[in-house]
């Protein structure tokens, strides 16, 4: 392994060490066989994945229509993926230590996802019922597994690892110069602070959502790209949570594009995805 200075401003001035004496964060070079295997495994799996879609749409005898356009998703994932990861020739270390959990903290860990998830399935399944749609649609409700999924994970995980204190001393450090870098220069108008109020972009998502739904239950030609377009929107709108807006519409679309028909986006996901944005709105 080889350390070198941060490079970062300000890193000179700022040394973390441990009690022990050890360096609590450092700065590793990547040497670039390792880069090129990084790029070589992100670049063929996004490539691997966007041929089984367009084999499958092949076997399907739809590979000609806009299903193929879904197969470009995986492989511009994994290209980008494997050019930052290329790119990247040095990157920061922490040490880290693990904690061991009690069973009681373990359970606090997964109680409150078990909830969630038990909550977004009677929701979603008493909509349904009260509509006489349960029994064609009850699986609709699918994306309510996950956060059930994730309790049980949280449950299972008996330990993990973390940083030790002056390592995350250290990372709040680098952090914040790295966030100063990225905001010099930058001259924020009116309209941008406007724009950033966590109200403005939580409500202009589920606008963007609506009009999602409304896109996925049209049986126009471009509805399904129309509805993915806005649930991606959404996610940079309501950013926190963009991982499972991210999540849920790649999922949906190389869905549709594998069993070339699912281009609907059910009423049952938009709620879960209204949901998740409203539970963090409430958090703020």
């Amino acid at each position: 392994m080889t350390t070198v200075a941060s490079g970062m401003p300000g890193a000179a001035q700022h040394q973390f060490t441990n009690p022990d004496g050890g360096a609590a964060s450092w700065v590793e070079v990547i040497p670039l066989a390792v880069r090129k295997q990084a790029f070589a495994v992100r670049f063929l799996s996004g490539l691997a994945l966007a041929s089984l879609l367009w084999i499958t749409q092949y076997a399907n005898g739809v590979l000609g229509q806009d299903y193929f356009l879904v197969g470009l998703i995986p492989l511009a994932i994994g290209g980008f993926s494997a050019k930052n990861a290329y790119d990247r020739a040095e990157v920061r270390r922490y040490s880290v230590g693990r904690v061991q959990f009690s069973v009681k903290q373990r359970l606090l860990r997964a109680w409150k996802y078990w909830a969630f998830g038990a909550a977004l399935l009677a929701l979603v399944w008493g909509l349904q019922m009260s509509a006489g749609q349960f029994q064609a649609y009850w699986w609709y409700a699918w994306p309510a597994l996950f956060p059930l999924f994730v309790g049980t994970g949280l449950y299972l995980l008996r330990g993990e690892v973390v940083l030790t204190p002056d390592a995350a001393k250290a990372k709040s450090h680098y952090d914040a110069v790295a966030q100063q870098a990225r905001q010099a220069g930058q001259n924020p108008t009116a309209f941008d602070r406007f724009v950033e109020i966590p109200l403005v972009r939580y409500a202009a998502a589920i606008l963007l959502l609506v009009a999602a739904y409304s896109f996925g239950t049209d049986t126009g030609k471009n509805s399904g790209w129309a509805a993915f377009a806005c649930v991606f929107l959404a996610g940079l709108c309501a950013r926190e949570v963009s991982k499972w807006l991210l999540i849920l519409a790649v999922g949906g679309a190389i869905a549709w594009g594998l069993f070339a028909g699912i281009a609907a986006l059910p009423v049952s996901v938009a709620v879960i995805i209204g949901a998740l944005i409203i539970a963090s709105t409430l958090k703020k």
